[in-house]
């Protein structure tokens, strides 16, 4: 969030080189989140496709092991469908390749086990006797998280009756 108190960094290429190291040792980054922090750090444009050059070719950034990372943590920690993942990997600018293979590490058997838990998890927190409506909550649910309407509407359909 922007402060408008808070006086802006400058910072060399080098200092920014190493700052960008050290985020990048602690957890993964993309290279766009790490072009925006150059960017914060006022580092001169010309000089930032380089620091990220170098990152790369020093292996502390890996754009299909952040897609990997990305994916992982958001579907096993918050229970995202891949809609919703795939809009935050183009939000960082992955690649198509990175991106599809990343995605594809989630097993169809894994993804249905929790669109089905999500599903009773939601429904005994309904109230609803209209079971149309009921249906229809949980739909929406599972969208707002990301979910393939299809998908969705299927195991609906298979648990709430």
């Amino acid at each position: 969030m922007f402060n408008p108190n808070k006086k802006p960094i400058s910072l060399t290429p080098e200092e920014g080189l190493q700052r960008a190291r050290n985020l990048c040792v602690k957890q993964e980054k993309s290279h766009q989140s790490i072009r925006n922090k150059l960017f914060d750090w006022q580092i001169p444009a010309n000089k930032i496709e380089s620091i990220i050059a170098q990152l790369v070719s020093e292996n502390f950034l890996n754009e299909e092991r952040f897609a990997q990372a990305y994916v992982r943590g958001k579907f096993n920690q918050k229970r995202w469908g891949r809609r919703k993942i795939l809009q935050g990997l183009k939000i960082h600018k992955i690649s198509s390749y990175s991106v599809t293979k990343a995605i594809q590490s989630i097993s169809s058997e894994e993804y249905t086990k929790t669109i089905r838990t999500l599903i009773l998890k939601k429904e005994a927190l309904l109230n609803e006797s209209n079971l149309f409506l009921k249906r229809k909550k949980i739909a929406n649910y599972l969208l707002s998280k990301g979910y393939e309407n299809d998908i969705i509407w299927d195991e609906i359909m298979f648990l709430i009756k």
